[in-house]
């Protein structure tokens, strides 16, 4: 269904029970499906919602997430032979790293990189790997083995797959064959659970719970070094979100190379249940839970026929429900995010790692795939599917396409999730017939 593959495009991996097939409808996480010779219906076992107000104190916390996290990652873990886990040099794969060196069943490491130094964090890694007593196997991303026609999700219902992706499971999937891995872990979703945010929401929860005081400004401070704003400024935007019609998180909406037409397929897009929030939510809270929403769509791009499944341990059920019960506030010190989890594997973790407030990026590697296959992204998406559909704007993308200027992050990931939509919903009418002469919709 077309304006199902709009709302895709418009609302990226915020994922509701909605799919891009016609007829079916998937389950957000928490959810039960229940079918009886008579009817079915579709039960709400589990809300973020049920697990917000119980803060405990901060040694309390640190202590639970420690203990959760272990158990998470030793539960999926016990799970697999060998489990190979992508280490990226960033706090949560390491952390998970640490727990799996805590545990008493073998893994392996792997890390991927870029011909760019924003994409090598093989220094990272290798500490990690030294400080877990493993072998850490690096592997540079070749873009002459991407292959723009292909989808990786091609047998899901939803385009939730990225381009770059295909470099990063060929050389992931040739580790594992070399160590004997039946499963590969990752730590996605870290960022999400451990509440990273970069906004004034958490300087409006302390006020709304403290009021004014030192706690406040404290917080303030930590947002502004952290999000790189003058602390008046912090301030001013946490006054407004006290306001209780600012209070929620909205989403924001991505209408860049979309016509008019596509506007007005988008219609109204179903709301994920986790962001109608309760009366007298705080805004911190509400942009935590929206970061989770984000998390259970990175799950939900997750083929379940994959030889080698894919593990997110951070978002393991005890440990989010942890994380929910910790004051928004908490998660930000010394100009840090993730505070409390940093501080609950910092003697497990290199100091450059437990303290490191960079973060590399394979934003170079998605300019490597756009250079590289430049002429055949234009083809594809000038003679493809959407366009025909009048969903993309010919014009801009033909500007963009021919600009002699260097073309920046945001734009060339936006034409390669574009891409993204466009091989996904070739793959589906492939298997109905030739898309050209096709009526029925995806």
């Amino acid at each position: 269904q077309w304006n199902a593959v709009v709302r895709e495009l418009v609302r990226r991996d915020l994922r509701t029970a909605e799919t891009c097939l016609e007829g079916v409808t998937g389950l957000n996480g928490g959810e039960r499906l229940q079918l009886t010779p008579a009817a079915s219906g579709v039960d709400r076992l589990w809300s973020p919602w049920d697990h917000v107000g119980t803060p405990s104190s901060e040694t309390e916390a640190i202590e639970a997430i420690r203990r959760h996290a272990q158990g998470c990652v030793g539960a999926y873990a016990a799970q697999y032979e060998n489990p190979l886990l992508m280490l990226s040099g960033g706090l949560d794969s390491s952390i998970v790293a640490a727990c799996l060196a805590q545990g008493q069943r073998p893994f392996g490491l792997v890390t991927l990189v870029t011909r760019d130094p924003i994409g090598d964090e093989r220094r990272f890694g290798r500490a990690m790997a030294m400080a877990a007593g493993i072998r850490l196997h690096e592997r540079l991303r070749d873009v002459s083995y991407i292959e723009p026609y292909r989808s990786s999700t091609a047998s899901l219902p939803r385009p939730a797959g990225r381009l770059f992706e295909q470099e990063s499971t060929r050389l992931v999937h040739e580790v594992a064959k070399e160590i004997g891995a039946s499963a590969i872990m990752t730590g996605g979703g870290g960022d999400n659970v451990f509440c990273a945010l970069q906004s004034a929401a958490p300087v409006a929860d302390r006020l709304l719970s403290e009021g004014p005081g030192r706690g406040v400004l404290s917080t303030a401070v930590d947002v502004s070094r952290i999000a790189q704003a003058s602390v008046p400024l912090v301030l001013r935007a946490a006054l407004a979100r006290t306001l209780p019609w600012r209070r929620d998180s909205p989403v924001r909406n991505d209408y860049s190379f979309l016509t008019h037409t596509a506007r007005e397929m988008e219609g109204g897009a179903l709301s994920h249940p986790w962001l109608e929030a309760p009366q007298g939510a705080k805004p911190g809270k509400a942009a935590h839970i929206k970061l989770l929403a984000y998390a259970d769509g990175f799950l939900q791009g997750s083929d379940p026929q994959t030889a080698l499944p894919t593990l997110a341990p951070l978002l393991g059920q005890p440990l989010v429900e942890t994380c929910l019960a910790v004051p928004s506030w908490q998660w930000l010190k010394d100009g840090r995010n993730r505070a409390l989890a940093r501080q609950a594997f910092a003697r497990d973790l290199p100091n450059s790692i437990a303290e490191r407030r960079s973060k590399g990026t394979p934003d170079s590697f998605l300019g490597e795939i756009y250079e590289a296959h430049r002429m055949a992204l234009r083809e594809m998406l000038l003679g493809g599917l959407l366009a025909e559909r009048g969903i993309i704007d010919r014009v801009a993308l033909e500007n963009a396409f021919s600009s002699s200027q260097c073309m920046t992050p945001p734009s060339f990931t936006r034409l390669l999730h574009l891409v993204d939509v466009e091989s996904w919903a070739r793959s589906w009418k492939t298997r109905m017939g030739d898309y050209r002469g096709a009526t029925a919709t995806c």
